[in-house]
Formats: structure tokens, sequence, C-alpha cells
């Protein structure tokens, strides 16, 4: 019944390799009826020679081969095979699960794949392209800019100078664009290698490079552990939730604090301040690109894609990005970091190294 039943062809074959039976799937997928199978040649069914001699308790798993139906179509399947003594003769019992919609979706994947791989250089030649070639005219317009402030002097009006002052300001916010854009279009897709990285030695490195009041305090709660995994990823995600607290504080005074939670398959990095808040419908805002919501956000300094970054980082490598904040009662992002990294299904490196950028 179990048999009969089955939704993959099953074939029974004694010592002289000839079909004793096969369930109705095996009728519907070859094109015999059961008294044409029954009694013919596993040659009729299967394009090499199955194995029918083997000892009561052997068997084979997940073998391959083609199939040939009543027609003489033939389809890919994969095999099972058993054997065993029935108390008169030694039989095989094969299990034929036809691969053809699998191939099918896998050589589509591998095509998507390939796809995928050639638009991803494109696009890393297209953004670093477009990163410099804009930044040349930028430069330009900026030493324009300069020029005509050092020709005019004190000649110039005093509403024409600041003209010219939020001009700069504004070539200036182009060119963080096109480093942050550059940025957002690599992360998650240059890979280094796995390395013992100290995450408490790094938070302290990052607290000692980034600008902030002197009445700031940062600290680091506790111990942060001690990994194996890809440094310049999560320096990366680290270093800007850490320059967000402080950059978006509201206090010259705030306070900003990492701390971590190990577990068994991630690391919990906690990034708390105590300013001023994220409202409730900000909230999802805040991962999208140019996306910037903090009360005292200064267009002049933030492109709005730092926590786009973090969050197209981390999600790259099996992990994610938590937000917890209220109003008013300062805001914590919860940094869920894989112990086991999941790479990417290639690993595709940059036109051009980072230090040649400039």
């Amino acid at each position: 019944a179990v048999c009969d039943t089955a939704h993959d062809p099953i074939v029974l074959l004694d010592q002289s390799r000839q079909v004793v039976y096969g369930n109705p799937s095996t009728m519907d997928a070859f094109g015999f009826s059961e008294d044409e199978l029954v009694g013919t040649s596993a040659s009729r069914l299967f394009e090499r020679s199955l194995r029918t001699d083997e000892s009561a308790s052997s068997s084979i798993t997940d073998d391959e081969l083609l199939c040939i139906r009543k027609n003489g179509a033939t389809f890919p399947a994969r095999i099972s095979i058993s054997y065993w003594h029935d108390g008169e003769q030694q039989l095989a019992a094969i299990i034929v699960r036809d691969v053809t919609e699998q191939r099918r979706v896998d050589a589509l994947i591998r095509q998507q794949i390939a796809e995928l791989s050639r638009s991803n250089r494109d696009l890393d030649a297209y953004a670093y392209a477009a990163s410099h070639d804009l930044r040349s005219p930028l430069r330009n317009i900026k030493h324009l800019a300069d020029w005509v402030m050092e020709d005019t002097g004190d000649e110039l009006p005093v509403e024409s100078a600041e003209h010219l002052k939020t001009l700069k300001q504004c070539i200036d916010r182009m060119e963080q664009l096109l480093d942050d854009l550059l940025q957002y279009s690599r992360a998650g897709r240059v890979h280094d290698r796995l390395t013992q990285v100290n995450t408490n030695e790094l938070v302290t490195r990052i607290f000692g490079m980034l600008a902030k009041p002197d009445a700031m305090q940062v600290c680091i709660d506790g111990e942060l552990p001690t990994l194996l995994t890809l440094k310049a990823p999560l320096e990366t995600c680290l270093r800007n939730l850490i320059n967000n607290a402080i950059k978006h504080h509201d206090r010259a005074d705030g306070r900003v604090c990492v701390s971590a939670v190990d577990h068994d398959e991630l690391v919990q990095f906690i990034v708390e301040d105590d300013g001023p808040g994220i409202a409730s419908r900000f909230q999802k805002k805040v991962f999208e690109i140019f996306r910037t919501v903090a009360p005292n956000a200064d267009w002049k300094n933030s492109s709005g894609m730092g926590l786009s970054i973090i969050k197209k980082t981390v999600e790259t490598y099996g992990g994610k990005i938590e937000l917890q904040s209220e109003l008013g009662q300062g805001t914590r992002f919860i940094l869920h970091w894989p112990r086991k990294i999941v790479m990417p299904l290639e690993s595709v490196e940059s036109p051009v190294s980072a230090e040649s950028e400039g």
C-alpha cells in the first residue's frame, strides 16, 4: 500500500535484472502499462546497468542516471537502491526521483548568479567612475569660488560672500555624498580574510579617532569579546553607530556607551546614548538611503547613508540591525553580528583599491 501510493516511481528487480513490480507512479513516469512493465529488462528503463548482486544489507543512495520512457525519451533521475532477500531470491528495490525540474531551476539559478555578478561588477565600475568623474568638476567649482573670494576680498558684498560660502558647503556635501555612495555600493561585497578581532581594542581605537565635544562621555560597559570575524565590515558598522550617536546628540555633555552580549551563534553589540531619541513613526525610515530624521541633524555634515550602509553590510553576512528608542529617552542600536560569517555567493572586488581613490 505504501509503494502503491508513493509519489516517486518504485521498481523491484530480481537477480536477472527483470522487473517484478512497478508502482502506479512508475507507469506514469515511464509510460508502460503494468503488463508491459513486469517481466521487462531493466535496460529498457535505465541507460546503464544496475548492480543487483549486492549483499542483502547493502544499498546505494543518491546515484544519478538517465531513465528511458517507453517512447524513447529520457529524463534525469536520482535513485536509491536497496538490496535484500525475500527468502527465495535477492531483490533490488529502486526508488526513482525525477530531477528534471531541479536541474532546470539549478540552471536558472546559475544563470541569475552569473547575471547578478556581472551586474555587480558593472555597478562597481559605474560607482567608481561616477564618483571620480563628478569629483573633478566639483573641485574646479570649489577652486573657482576660492579664487573669487581671494580676488574680491572685502569688495564683495556681504550677501554675495555668504552665497559663496554656502556654495562651498554644498560642494563639500556633494563630495561626502559621492564618498558615501561609493561606500554603500561596496558594502558587503569587498571581503577581507577572517581574523581574530579584539573588539574591546577596536572600539577603544574608534573612540580615539572620532571628533567629539570635550564634555561628551564615551565608554565601554563590561568586556567586549574577541572573535574570529571580518574586521573591516565590523569596524565600519561600529564606527558609524558610535559616530551617529555622538553627532546627533542634543547635548555636548552627553553619554555614549558600547556593550556586548555574547551568544552561541552571534554577538549583540549595543551602542546606546542618552540623547533626544527617535520617534516611533521615524524608526523604520532611519535605515532608508539618504534618510536623516534626527531632530538636530545638520545637512552639511550628514548624508543620511550611515545606517543604510550598516544595514546592508550586516545583512550581507547573515546578521541584522535593531533599533530601540523613545522620544526624549535616548537611542539604542543593537548590532546582531554572526559568529559564523555567511559569505556571499561571489566576492566582487572593486576596480581599484580604496587607497588610490584620491
